[in-house]
């Protein structure tokens, strides 16, 4: 039963994220917590500790992709509640400011203890990401400067 909580809970956070809002996002990690994006390269890469850090993220993602869409594939929920393990695996999709299609996979692990977020690797396929930060460079959307921060 608690796994299916958990899955449920995961997957509404998820569709709140498709909706556009990321305060649900927000509000399910720890007072400490580490985010970090694995291979990572570029302008939406990087290692995130605090709240502000993750609405950046959150903020510069959407409107990079405005009409950024996500879709659960999977949710796989192990242990108890002191000591969770989630995997999802979820499909990507925009429009770039320049008509061009993204497609995208994401893969993450999460632990959970006591219902909160302590822990998120997350693993993009970097050269889709990078492909797509690159031909919005310059674009006014994104900085090319800011193409290959991380």
């Amino acid at each position: 039963m608690y796994k299916t909580i958990v899955a449920r809970e995961v997957r509404s956070v998820w569709t709140a994220l498709d909706a556009g809002d990321y305060e649900p996002v927000l509000r399910g990690f720890a007072r400490q917590f580490r985010y970090e994006n694995i291979a990572a390269d570029h302008a939406l890469g990087g290692t995130f500790t605090t709240r502000e850090e993750m609405a950046q993220h959150f903020a510069l993602m959407f409107r990079v992709f405005g009409d950024l869409r996500f879709t659960v594939r999977d949710i796989l929920v192990s242990g108890w509640p002191g000591n969770t393990s989630v995997i999802v695996d979820v499909g990507i999709a925009a429009t770039l400011a320049d008509g061009t299609p993204y497609e995208n996979e994401l893969v993450q692990q999460m632990t959970l203890r006591w219902g909160k977020v302590t822990a998120v690797r997350a693993l993009i396929d970097n050269v889709r990401a990078r492909a797509a930060l690159d031909r919005l460079a310059g674009t006014g959307v994104l900085d090319p400067a800011a193409v290959a921060v991380g």
